[in-house]
Protein backbone atom coordinates (compact mmCIF):
# COMPACT_ATOMS: atom_id res chain seq x y z
CA UNK A 1 0.00 0.00 0.00
CA UNK A 2 1.33 3.42 -0.96
CA UNK A 3 0.89 6.37 1.40
CA UNK A 4 1.52 9.95 0.28
CA UNK A 5 2.57 12.29 3.12
CA UNK A 6 2.21 16.00 2.37
CA UNK A 7 3.83 18.22 5.01
CA UNK A 8 6.31 21.10 4.89
CA UNK A 9 7.80 20.07 8.26
CA UNK A 10 10.62 17.51 7.82
CA UNK A 11 10.44 16.48 11.47
CA UNK A 12 6.71 15.72 11.24
CA UNK A 13 7.32 13.66 8.09
CA UNK A 14 10.07 11.66 9.83
CA UNK A 15 7.79 11.03 12.81
CA UNK A 16 4.95 9.77 10.61
CA UNK A 17 7.35 7.52 8.69
CA UNK A 18 8.76 6.09 11.90
CA UNK A 19 5.43 5.30 13.52
CA UNK A 20 3.95 3.76 10.39
CA UNK A 21 7.03 1.69 9.57
CA UNK A 22 6.92 0.18 13.06
CA UNK A 23 3.68 -1.61 12.20
CA UNK A 24 4.68 -2.74 8.73
CA UNK A 25 3.83 0.09 6.35
CA UNK A 26 6.74 0.41 3.91
CA UNK A 27 5.83 2.37 0.82
CA UNK A 28 5.81 6.15 1.24
CA UNK A 29 5.91 9.14 -1.06
CA UNK A 30 6.59 12.60 0.31
CA UNK A 31 5.70 16.12 -0.83
CA UNK A 32 6.47 19.38 0.96
CA UNK A 33 3.73 21.40 -0.76
CA UNK A 34 0.37 21.00 -2.46
CA UNK A 35 1.85 21.74 -5.89
CA UNK A 36 4.49 19.05 -5.42
CA UNK A 37 1.76 16.63 -4.36
CA UNK A 38 -0.33 17.51 -7.42
CA UNK A 39 2.58 16.43 -9.65
CA UNK A 40 2.86 13.10 -7.83
CA UNK A 41 -0.91 12.63 -8.13
CA UNK A 42 -0.83 13.62 -11.84
CA UNK A 43 -3.78 15.89 -11.18
CA UNK A 44 -3.67 17.26 -14.75
CA UNK A 45 -3.40 13.86 -16.43
CA UNK A 46 -6.75 12.02 -16.23
CA UNK A 47 -5.40 9.10 -18.30
CA UNK A 48 -2.94 8.08 -15.57
CA UNK A 49 -4.32 7.29 -12.13
CA UNK A 50 -1.54 7.28 -9.49
CA UNK A 51 -0.96 4.19 -7.37
CA UNK A 52 -1.74 5.95 -4.09
CA UNK A 53 -3.91 4.38 -1.39
CA UNK A 54 -3.93 7.14 1.24
CA UNK A 55 -2.99 10.80 1.62
CA UNK A 56 -1.87 12.21 4.99
CA UNK A 57 -1.86 16.00 4.55
CA UNK A 58 -0.98 18.89 6.81
CA UNK A 59 -3.54 21.69 6.96
CA UNK A 60 -1.11 24.62 7.27
CA UNK A 61 1.13 24.73 4.20
CA UNK A 62 2.63 27.55 2.10
CA UNK A 63 0.95 28.75 -1.13
CA UNK A 64 -1.97 26.31 -1.12
CA UNK A 65 -3.43 25.18 2.20
CA UNK A 66 -4.19 21.56 2.94
CA UNK A 67 -7.93 22.37 2.97
CA UNK A 68 -7.80 23.87 -0.54
CA UNK A 69 -5.56 21.06 -1.80
CA UNK A 70 -8.02 18.49 -0.45
CA UNK A 71 -10.89 20.31 -2.16
CA UNK A 72 -9.05 20.24 -5.52
CA UNK A 73 -8.25 16.54 -5.14
CA UNK A 74 -11.89 15.70 -4.45
CA UNK A 75 -12.98 17.69 -7.51
CA UNK A 76 -10.63 15.73 -9.78
CA UNK A 77 -12.33 12.59 -11.11
CA UNK A 78 -9.38 10.23 -11.45
CA UNK A 79 -8.03 10.85 -7.92
CA UNK A 80 -11.14 11.82 -5.93
CA UNK A 81 -11.52 8.33 -4.44
CA UNK A 82 -8.15 8.45 -2.67
CA UNK A 83 -8.97 8.99 1.03
CA UNK A 84 -7.46 12.11 2.59
CA UNK A 85 -6.70 12.33 6.31
CA UNK A 86 -5.88 15.87 7.44
CA UNK A 87 -3.17 16.43 10.08
CA UNK A 88 -3.11 19.74 11.98
CA UNK A 89 -2.00 21.42 15.19
CA UNK A 90 -5.29 23.33 15.25
CA UNK A 91 -7.66 22.10 17.92
CA UNK A 92 -10.69 24.27 17.19
CA UNK A 93 -13.85 22.63 15.89
CA UNK A 94 -13.99 24.94 12.86
CA UNK A 95 -10.77 23.42 11.45
CA UNK A 96 -12.29 19.95 11.75
CA UNK A 97 -15.46 21.10 9.98
CA UNK A 98 -13.46 22.79 7.20
CA UNK A 99 -11.50 19.59 6.58
CA UNK A 100 -14.61 17.43 6.34
CA UNK A 101 -16.42 19.96 4.13
CA UNK A 102 -13.43 19.90 1.75
CA UNK A 103 -13.82 16.13 1.41
CA UNK A 104 -11.37 14.80 4.01
CA UNK A 105 -12.23 11.38 5.39
CA UNK A 106 -10.72 12.00 8.81
CA UNK A 107 -8.74 14.43 10.95
CA UNK A 108 -5.72 13.92 13.26
CA UNK A 109 -4.46 16.51 15.71
CA UNK A 110 -0.80 17.30 16.32
CA UNK A 111 1.15 16.23 18.21
CA UNK A 112 0.17 12.94 16.65
CA UNK A 113 -0.67 10.15 19.06
CA UNK A 114 0.57 6.81 17.77
CA UNK A 115 -2.56 4.81 18.60
CA UNK A 116 -4.83 7.40 17.01
CA UNK A 117 -2.64 7.61 13.89
CA UNK A 118 -2.59 3.86 13.38
CA UNK A 119 -6.32 3.50 13.98
CA UNK A 120 -7.25 6.26 11.52
CA UNK A 121 -4.76 5.06 8.88
CA UNK A 122 -6.07 1.50 9.20
CA UNK A 123 -9.66 2.73 8.88
CA UNK A 124 -8.85 4.91 5.84
CA UNK A 125 -6.98 2.12 4.05
CA UNK A 126 -9.85 -0.29 4.73
CA UNK A 127 -12.21 2.30 3.24
CA UNK A 128 -9.97 2.62 0.15
CA UNK A 129 -9.86 -1.17 -0.20
CA UNK A 130 -13.67 -1.30 -0.18
CA UNK A 131 -13.79 1.45 -2.81
CA UNK A 132 -11.37 -0.53 -5.01
CA UNK A 133 -13.49 -3.67 -4.64
CA UNK A 134 -16.62 -1.72 -5.59
CA UNK A 135 -14.87 -0.22 -8.62
CA UNK A 136 -13.67 -3.65 -9.73
CA UNK A 137 -17.20 -4.98 -9.43
CA UNK A 138 -18.53 -2.04 -11.39
CA UNK A 139 -15.96 -2.72 -14.11
CA UNK A 140 -16.93 -6.39 -14.15
CA UNK A 141 -20.61 -5.43 -14.38
CA UNK A 142 -19.91 -2.98 -17.20
CA UNK A 143 -17.91 -5.64 -19.04
CA UNK A 144 -20.63 -8.23 -18.44
CA UNK A 145 -23.25 -5.81 -19.75
CA UNK A 146 -21.05 -5.08 -22.75
CA UNK A 147 -20.72 -8.78 -23.52
CA UNK A 148 -24.48 -9.23 -23.14
CA UNK A 149 -25.03 -6.36 -25.56
CA UNK A 150 -22.52 -7.84 -28.01
CA UNK A 151 -24.32 -11.19 -27.88
CA UNK A 152 -27.68 -9.46 -28.22
CA UNK A 153 -26.45 -7.62 -31.30
CA UNK A 154 -25.09 -10.88 -32.72
CA UNK A 155 -28.41 -12.61 -32.12
CA UNK A 156 -30.30 -9.71 -33.66
CA UNK A 157 -27.92 -9.73 -36.61
CA UNK A 158 -28.56 -13.43 -37.13
CA UNK A 159 -32.31 -12.80 -36.99
CA UNK A 160 -31.95 -10.06 -39.61
CA UNK A 161 -30.04 -12.52 -41.78
CA UNK A 162 -32.81 -15.12 -41.74
CA UNK A 163 -35.95 -13.02 -41.22
CA UNK A 164 -37.35 -9.87 -42.86
CA UNK A 165 -36.82 -6.71 -40.82
CA UNK A 166 -40.53 -6.23 -40.12
CA UNK A 167 -40.76 -9.75 -38.70
CA UNK A 168 -37.68 -9.18 -36.52
CA UNK A 169 -39.26 -5.99 -35.15
CA UNK A 170 -42.49 -7.86 -34.38
CA UNK A 171 -40.55 -10.54 -32.50
CA UNK A 172 -38.59 -7.92 -30.53
CA UNK A 173 -41.64 -5.84 -29.61
CA UNK A 174 -44.32 -8.52 -29.18
CA UNK A 175 -42.34 -11.71 -28.74
CA UNK A 176 -44.36 -13.34 -31.52
CA UNK A 177 -45.56 -12.85 -35.07
CA UNK A 178 -48.72 -14.23 -36.65
CA UNK A 179 -49.20 -15.74 -40.12
CA UNK A 180 -50.33 -13.04 -42.52
CA UNK A 181 -52.02 -13.04 -45.91
CA UNK A 182 -50.49 -10.62 -48.41
CA UNK A 183 -52.66 -9.75 -51.40
CA UNK A 184 -50.27 -8.29 -53.96
CA UNK A 185 -46.96 -10.12 -54.07
CA UNK A 186 -44.60 -11.20 -56.83
CA UNK A 187 -42.65 -14.42 -56.28
CA UNK A 188 -39.29 -15.23 -57.90
CA UNK A 189 -37.90 -18.74 -58.29
CA UNK A 190 -34.56 -19.59 -59.86
CA UNK A 191 -32.73 -22.86 -60.30
CA UNK A 192 -29.26 -23.57 -61.65
CA UNK A 193 -29.24 -25.51 -64.92
CA UNK A 194 -27.34 -28.84 -64.78
CA UNK A 195 -26.29 -28.09 -61.22
CA UNK A 196 -25.64 -31.72 -60.24
CA UNK A 197 -23.44 -32.31 -63.28
CA UNK A 198 -21.45 -29.09 -62.87
CA UNK A 199 -21.10 -29.36 -59.10
CA UNK A 200 -19.49 -32.81 -59.42
CA UNK A 201 -16.55 -31.07 -61.12
CA UNK A 202 -15.75 -29.02 -58.01
CA UNK A 203 -14.38 -29.71 -54.56
CA UNK A 204 -16.98 -29.01 -51.83
CA UNK A 205 -15.27 -25.83 -50.64
CA UNK A 206 -14.97 -24.46 -54.17
CA UNK A 207 -18.62 -25.27 -54.85
CA UNK A 208 -19.80 -23.46 -51.72
CA UNK A 209 -17.62 -20.47 -52.60
CA UNK A 210 -19.22 -20.32 -56.05
CA UNK A 211 -22.75 -20.49 -54.64
CA UNK A 212 -21.92 -17.96 -51.93
CA UNK A 213 -20.57 -15.49 -54.48
CA UNK A 214 -23.59 -15.86 -56.76
CA UNK A 215 -26.24 -15.78 -54.06
CA UNK A 216 -24.59 -12.79 -52.38
CA UNK A 217 -24.84 -10.97 -55.71
CA UNK A 218 -28.48 -12.07 -56.00
CA UNK A 219 -29.15 -10.76 -52.48
CA UNK A 220 -27.63 -7.38 -53.31
CA UNK A 221 -29.69 -7.12 -56.48
CA UNK A 222 -32.87 -8.04 -54.61
CA UNK A 223 -32.19 -5.53 -51.85
CA UNK A 224 -31.46 -2.80 -54.39
CA UNK A 225 -34.88 -3.43 -55.97
CA UNK A 226 -36.75 -3.56 -52.63
CA UNK A 227 -37.21 -7.31 -52.84
CA UNK A 228 -36.64 -9.86 -50.09
CA UNK A 229 -34.82 -13.15 -50.35
CA UNK A 230 -36.84 -15.79 -48.47
CA UNK A 231 -34.46 -18.74 -48.64
CA UNK A 232 -32.13 -20.85 -50.70
CA UNK A 233 -32.57 -24.60 -51.01
CA UNK A 234 -29.43 -26.09 -52.49
CA UNK A 235 -29.10 -24.32 -55.83
CA UNK A 236 -32.66 -22.91 -55.76
CA UNK A 237 -33.26 -19.28 -54.84
CA UNK A 238 -36.65 -17.94 -53.65
CA UNK A 239 -37.47 -14.25 -53.29
CA UNK A 240 -40.52 -11.99 -53.05
CA UNK A 241 -41.55 -8.39 -53.47
CA UNK A 242 -44.59 -6.84 -51.80
CA UNK A 243 -44.24 -8.56 -48.43
CA UNK A 244 -43.91 -8.21 -45.54
CA UNK A 245 -43.86 -4.52 -46.51
CA UNK A 246 -46.43 -3.65 -49.14
CA UNK A 247 -45.06 -2.37 -52.43
CA UNK A 248 -47.33 -1.20 -55.27
CA UNK A 249 -44.45 -1.78 -57.71
CA UNK A 250 -43.88 -5.37 -56.59
CA UNK A 251 -44.08 -6.87 -60.09
CA UNK A 252 -41.98 -4.16 -61.73
CA UNK A 253 -39.30 -4.32 -59.04
CA UNK A 254 -39.05 -8.08 -59.29
CA UNK A 255 -38.85 -7.93 -63.09
CA UNK A 256 -35.97 -5.46 -62.80
CA UNK A 257 -34.22 -7.71 -60.29
CA UNK A 258 -34.63 -10.77 -62.53
CA UNK A 259 -33.20 -8.94 -65.55
CA UNK A 260 -30.25 -7.72 -63.46
CA UNK A 261 -29.54 -11.26 -62.25
CA UNK A 262 -29.44 -12.56 -65.83
CA UNK A 263 -27.15 -9.66 -66.76
CA UNK A 264 -24.91 -10.35 -63.75
CA UNK A 265 -24.51 -14.03 -64.66
CA UNK A 266 -23.92 -13.23 -68.33
CA UNK A 267 -21.08 -10.86 -67.41
CA UNK A 268 -19.70 -13.23 -64.79
CA UNK A 269 -19.62 -16.14 -67.21
CA UNK A 270 -17.30 -14.27 -69.58
CA UNK A 271 -14.34 -14.87 -67.26
CA UNK A 272 -15.54 -17.67 -64.99
CA UNK A 273 -14.14 -21.21 -64.97
CA UNK A 274 -17.68 -22.58 -64.86
CA UNK A 275 -20.57 -20.98 -66.70
CA UNK A 276 -23.52 -21.10 -64.36
CA UNK A 277 -26.91 -20.62 -65.98
CA UNK A 278 -30.28 -20.26 -64.30
CA UNK A 279 -33.91 -20.71 -65.16
CA UNK A 280 -36.20 -18.09 -63.65
CA UNK A 281 -39.92 -18.20 -63.00
CA UNK A 282 -42.12 -15.32 -61.79
CA UNK A 283 -45.76 -15.21 -60.72
CA UNK A 284 -47.89 -12.69 -58.83
CA UNK A 285 -50.79 -13.11 -56.44
CA UNK A 286 -51.71 -13.85 -52.81
CA UNK A 287 -49.09 -15.26 -50.47
CA UNK A 288 -49.19 -16.38 -46.84
CA UNK A 289 -46.07 -15.50 -44.85
CA UNK A 290 -45.21 -16.91 -41.45
CA UNK A 291 -42.37 -17.75 -39.11
CA UNK A 292 -42.00 -21.51 -38.85
CA UNK A 293 -40.32 -23.22 -35.92
CA UNK A 294 -39.86 -22.51 -32.23
CA UNK A 295 -36.15 -22.93 -31.53
CA UNK A 296 -34.86 -22.48 -35.07
CA UNK A 297 -36.78 -19.71 -36.77
CA UNK A 298 -37.33 -19.61 -40.49
CA UNK A 299 -39.63 -17.26 -42.36
CA UNK A 300 -41.40 -19.06 -45.19
CA UNK A 301 -44.14 -18.43 -47.74
CA UNK A 302 -47.05 -20.60 -48.77
CA UNK A 303 -49.92 -20.73 -51.23
CA UNK A 304 -50.81 -21.38 -54.85
CA UNK A 305 -48.86 -18.30 -55.95
CA UNK A 306 -45.66 -19.86 -54.65
CA UNK A 307 -46.41 -23.17 -56.33
CA UNK A 308 -47.21 -21.46 -59.62
CA UNK A 309 -43.97 -19.44 -59.52
CA UNK A 310 -42.09 -22.71 -59.02
CA UNK A 311 -43.85 -24.22 -62.03
CA UNK A 312 -43.03 -21.11 -64.08
CA UNK A 313 -39.38 -21.77 -63.25
CA UNK A 314 -39.57 -25.45 -64.20
CA UNK A 315 -41.08 -24.47 -67.59
CA UNK A 316 -38.45 -21.79 -68.23
CA UNK A 317 -35.26 -22.14 -70.26
CA UNK A 318 -31.59 -21.46 -69.47
CA UNK A 319 -30.94 -17.75 -68.85
CA UNK A 320 -34.58 -16.85 -69.50
CA UNK A 321 -37.29 -15.42 -67.27
CA UNK A 322 -40.63 -17.18 -67.59
CA UNK A 323 -43.56 -15.03 -66.47
CA UNK A 324 -47.17 -16.01 -65.79
CA UNK A 325 -50.20 -14.38 -67.39
CA UNK A 326 -50.98 -12.56 -64.14
CA UNK A 327 -47.53 -11.01 -63.90
CA UNK A 328 -47.50 -10.26 -67.63
CA UNK A 329 -50.66 -8.17 -67.26
CA UNK A 330 -48.97 -6.14 -64.51
CA UNK A 331 -45.84 -5.53 -66.58
CA UNK A 332 -46.83 -5.35 -70.25
CA UNK A 333 -46.96 -1.55 -70.24
CA UNK A 334 -43.30 -1.26 -69.20
CA UNK A 335 -41.51 -4.36 -70.50
CA UNK A 336 -41.09 -6.31 -73.72
CA UNK A 337 -42.10 -9.98 -73.80
CA UNK A 338 -42.08 -12.97 -76.08
CA UNK A 339 -45.37 -14.83 -75.93
CA UNK A 340 -45.01 -18.59 -75.70
CA UNK A 341 -47.37 -21.32 -76.91
CA UNK A 342 -49.71 -22.44 -74.16
CA UNK A 343 -48.14 -25.05 -71.93
CA UNK A 344 -50.21 -27.64 -70.13
CA UNK A 345 -49.78 -27.63 -66.37
CA UNK A 346 -51.26 -30.35 -64.21
CA UNK A 347 -54.36 -29.05 -62.49
CA UNK A 348 -54.37 -25.82 -64.53
CA UNK A 349 -54.68 -26.95 -68.14
CA UNK A 350 -53.30 -24.85 -70.97
CA UNK A 351 -51.44 -21.95 -69.39
CA UNK A 352 -50.22 -18.72 -70.96
CA UNK A 353 -46.57 -17.92 -70.33
CA UNK A 354 -44.22 -15.20 -71.52
CA UNK A 355 -40.47 -14.71 -71.64
CA UNK A 356 -39.49 -11.38 -70.11
CA UNK A 357 -36.96 -9.73 -72.44
CA UNK A 358 -36.22 -6.16 -71.39
CA UNK A 359 -37.69 -2.85 -70.30
CA UNK A 360 -39.37 -0.72 -72.93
Amino acid sequence: MNILIIDDSPSDVVLLHYRLKKVGYKNFLTATSANEAFKILKIDDPDHSPDIDLILMDVEMPEISGIEACRQIKLTKHIKDIPVVMVSARTDLSAFKLALSAGALDYIQKPVKEAELLARVHSALKFKHEIDIRKDREKELIEANRLVEVEREKAEGLLHNILPEKIVNDLKQKGTTKPELFQNVTVFFSDIVKFTQLSSMLEPEALINELDEMFTAFDNIMEKNECERIKTIGDAYLAVCGMPDKNPKHAENMANAALEIIEYLTNRNENALINWKVRVGIHSGEVIGSVVGIKKYIYDIFGDTVNTASRMESQSEPMKINVSETTYQLLKHAFLFTERPKIHLKGKGGTNMYFLNTRI
